[in-house]
């Protein structure tokens, strides 16, 4: 089954986001409290996000929803160009 382009997209988003503040995939599951393989599946966009886990991850982030979505939104409008 192939990963739906918005999940690898909004992944892709946040972890661009996370990068840009030198925030690790370690220290943002600890901020969730939450294991750091169930980070590392939906990073990878083996795991859906929820609307919900999106939120708390922005939150952390000190990003709105809104700009994690666009950022997403724009990473999709420049691969269907390519």
């Amino acid at each position: 089954m192939q990963v739906p382009p918005i999940r690898t997209a909004l992944a892709a988003a946040i972890k661009a986001e996370m990068a840009g503040q030198d925030v690790s995939q370690r220290e943002m599951s600890l901020r969730l409290k939450q294991d750091p393989n169930w980070l590392n599946r939906r990073l990878k966009a083996k795991v859906p996000l929820t609307i919900d886990e999106v939120d708390t991850i922005a939150g952390q982030l000190k990003v709105s929803v809104g700009a994690l979505l666009a950022a997403a939104s724009e990473r999709l409008r420049r691969t269907t160009l390519d």
